[in-house]
C-alpha cells in the first residue's frame, strides 16, 4: 500500500503518462474535428484541423479568462489573481472540451452513424487525457499534491509523533545555538517530519496539532523512511520549522510560531511569537520570545 501511496504525481512516470495521454487525446479530437464532413483531399482536411485548433484556442482562452474574471472579482473564490502559468494550462482543457462538444455534434447528429456510444467514450477519453495533463501540471505548479498520499489526504495520517529522545527535558542543559551549529558531513537534502503540539504557555492561544520537519542526519531520525506531506517539505535544510496546522511555516524563525495575540479589543492585530522549541525541542535555543 505504501508504495501506491508513494507513486510520486508531479515527475516521473505520471508526469509522461499524463503528456502522452494529451498529446494523444488532444490529437484525436483534432483528427475527427477535421474529418467530420469527409473532406476529399488531405489539404482540405489539415486546414480544417488548423482552423479548428485556432478557433478553439482562441474561444478557451477567452472563457479561461472570464472564469477568472469570475472567480476574482464577481465571487471572489481566490485573494488574488491565478498565475499565468495556471491560466495557460487551463486553457488546453477548455479546449479540448469545445472540440469534444464540436466531436458530439457529428456524432449525434443526421445522418446518425453505428454505435454512437462506442465514439462518444473515445471522444470522452480523449477529453479526459488532455484534462489529465492539464491537471498535472497545475498541480506541479503548485506543489500540493506530490504523491498519491497527499491526493487521498493520507500523508499527514503516516506522520508519526516527535520522539521522546528530541523533546527538551525540563532542567536539562541547554543545547547548541543555531550559531555554533554546523552541518554534519553528508547530510541529505530531504528530511522527516514530526507531529508535535504546541503548549500555549506564554501566548494562551490554542492550536491545532503542529508537524515539525527534521533534517535526517539529527540523532533518531531514520532516514530510510521519509514522510511527504505538500509544501511542508519546503522547509530549509537543515533547519527545524514548527507551525501551526492552520499556517504554513513561517521564515522568522527555527521552531518559532506564530499566533494571534489576544489582547485589547480582541482583534488579533498583532502576533505574538512563543519559542516552542526553546522549551520543548531538544537543541533549539534561539526563538525569538
Amino acid at each position: 500500500m505504501d508504495s501506491i501511496e508513494d507513486i510520486r504525481l508531479a515527475d516521473g512516470a505520471v508526469l509522461w503518462a499524463a503528456w502522452a495521454a494529451g498529446i494523444a487525446g488532444l490529437a484525436a479530437l483534432l483528427w475527427w474535428s477535421a474529418g467530420s464532413s469527409r473532406p476529399r483531399s488531405r489539404s482540405r482536411r489539415l486546414l480544417r484541423a488548423g482552423t479548428a485548433v485556432a478557433v478553439a484556442a482562441l474561444l478557451a482562452a477567452v472563457l479561461v479568462a472570464f472564469g477568472h474574471w469570475l472567480l476574482i472579482d464577481v465571487f471572489a473564490v481566490f485573494p488574488e489573481v491565478l498565475p499565468l502559468d495556471v491560466l495557460a494550462w487551463s486553457v488546453p482543457a477548455v479546449g479540448a472540451l469545445l472540440l469534444l462538444i464540436l466531436r458530439l455534434r457529428g456524432i449525434w447528429g443526421p445522418p446518425r452513424p453505428a454505435r454512437p456510444w462506442r465514439k462518444t467514450a473515445g471522444a470522452t477519453a480523449a477529453l479526459l487525457g488532455v484534462v489529465l495533463l492539464s491537471a498535472v501540471q497545475i498541480n506541479a505548479y503548485f506543489g500540493l499534491n506530490r504523491t498519491v498520499s497527499d491526493l487521498m489526504g493520507t500523508a499527514v495520517a503516516r506522520i508519526e509523533p516527535l520522539e521522546d529522545g528530541l523533546k527538551r527535558i525540563p532542567g536539562a542543559a541547554p543545547g547548541v545555538s543555531l550559531a555554533g551549529w554546523a552541518a554534519p558531513a553528508g547530510l541529505p537534502d530531504g528530511g522527516e517530519l514530526r507531529r508535535a503540539s504546541i503548549p500555549g504557555t506564554e501566548s494562551g492561544f490554542v492550536s491545532r496539532e503542529a508537524y515539525v520537519y527534521l533534517p535526517t542526519g539529527l540523532p533518531g531520525i531514520a532516514p530510510a523512511r521519509t514522510a511527504r506531506a505538500g509544501a511542508l517539505l519546503g522547509a530549509a535544510r537543515g533547519s527545524v520549522r514548527l507551525a501551526d496546522g492552520r499556517r504554513a511555516p513561517e521564515p522568522d524563525g527555527p521552531v518559532c510560531a506564530s499566533a494571534p495575540r489576544r489582547g485589547a479589543g480582541g482583534g488579533g492585530g498583532g502576533s505574538e511569537r512563543f519559542g516552542v522549541g526553546k522549551h520543548h525541542v531538544h537543541g533549539q535555543q534561539d526563538c525569538p520570545g
